[in-house]
């Protein structure tokens, strides 16, 4: 609930902190109070429940509630209501500020569309395996924007159960509301130097705890920027009293979160950690592979490179075209990183003998029935285990 409430305060300081926007997407059971944090987050600015959108939209109506909601609060419920993979089209562009570019019936271009909001969203899945759902996978750039957090009730706040505690919260917020944001903007303004200089205080720190707590990478550093202005926002709304909870359990509910989120991010980089993945799957390739050693004539229709049998085990040839395909997806200017990850690091792609260190050129030549191929040569059908890959790494230094 924390880092809902501080999105509400921190919606209109992006800006001011440098920040493009994003989305901050809770994730979880149906029936866990998603929606209701949601509408909790909303009262801040307007009502609980009908200040919000749906999923279930077209991408032109979300990027124009978007840019409606211009250094505001979003807020999209269900993402399992998407209506013809609205969530694919514009979770980049709601976090990126830029509706779609359109051509005008008269000729030349509609004006762009561009805005800069926080919002946040709510589902039984994460982003990335709704992507996945629709056969898509998220972007780095994507998943550093919009992050997805997963969500439990853990505190009844002395409630009897759950239930009666977020029957509670869902009546305050459509009962209660739009004051608590207009007041957090008027004392801003009373002093905004003073305020913004507070506010950068707070984000700063909390910014460096999350860095002390959790070795992050490039990308989720500029993840961890979001939730250290949620904190901050709401951690100054708490100090100015209109928050109703302490500053000091407003950086824990926040930080809490952050931690969760963190907890289920790769130690690598995103693109890294997708590499590995397909590196896991490269077992459901094998029946694709025509074994030379048993003089295997027949070639499946999706042939994906040869096997053959050496001293120190199978080597797989794989055919640049499946390559490119599978640790790739399809895009070749990823090809050389893939070739960094997957040999220098993992020890298991071959160099080509001969080749110097840090030559990006990891093709191998082979002659098959008189024909000349160039393959990519993987030392075993799965990943080196940790000992031998890091033999691999101290052979090429």
């Amino acid at each position: 609930m924390c880092l809902m409430l501080g999105a509400a305060f921190a919606a209109p300081l992006l800006q001011r902190f440098g920040l493009e926007g994003g989305i901050l997407h809770l994730y979880g059971p149906s029936s866990s109070g998603k929606s209701t944090l949601q509408r909790v987050a909303l009262s801040v600015w307007g009502h609980g429940r009908d200040a919000g959108h749906s999923w279930n939209a077209t991408g032109y109506a979300l990027t124009n509630a978007a840019a409606a909601r211009n250094d505001g609060l979003l807020s999209l419920n269900e993402i399992g209501e998407d209506s013809k993979q609205a969530v694919e089209t514009c979770a980049y562009a709601i976090a990126n500020g830029r509706a779609r570019l359109q051509g005008a019936k008269e000729g030349g271009n509609r004006p762009e569309l561009r805005f800069r909001v926080l919002a946040i969203s709510s589902g039984e899945t994460s982003l990335q395996a709704h992507f996945g759902k629709q056969g898509r996978q998220m972007m780095a750039g994507q998943m550093v924007r919009c992050p997805s957090i997963p969500h439990r009730l853990e505190d009844k706040h002395g409630f009897p159960d759950f239930r009666a505690f977020t029957d509670h919260l869902n009546y305050t917020a459509i009962t209660t509301y739009g004051s608590a944001g207009r007041l957090f903007i008027q004392i801003l303004m009373k002093d905004i130097t003073q305020a913004e200089k507070r506010l950068k205080t707070l984000y700063t720190a909390f910014l460096g705890e999350a860095h002390d707590c959790h070795p992050m990478t490039a990308q989720q550093g500029r993840s961890a920027r979001i939730f250290a202005l949620c904190a901050a926002a709401l951690m100054q709304a708490s100090d100015w009293g209109i928050s109703g909870i302490s500053a000091e359990a407003a950086r824990e509910g926040v930080m809490q979160a952050f931690a969760d989120w963190y907890a289920l991010q790769p130690r690598g980089s995103y693109e890294e950690a997708r590499i590995r993945e397909a590196a896991e799957r490269f077992p459901l390739l094998l029946p694709r592979f025509v074994r030379l050693s048993e003089g295997q004539m027949f070639y499946p229709n999706d042939w994906a490179g040869y096997v053959w049998d050496e001293a120190n085990g199978a080597l797989y040839d794989v055919l640049p075209a499946v390559f490119v395909a599978h640790f790739c997806d399809g895009d070749k200017e990823r090809i050389a990183d893939a070739c960094d990850i997957l040999g220098g690091k993992m020890g298991w792609l071959a160099r080509p003998a001969g080749s110097r260190h840090g030559d990006r050129r990891w093709q191998h030549r082979r002659k098959v029935r008189g024909n000349l191929l160039r393959v990519y040569r993987f030392k075993g059908a799965q990943l080196p285990v940790a000992g031998e890959e890091e033999a691999e790494e101290g052979k090429d230094t």
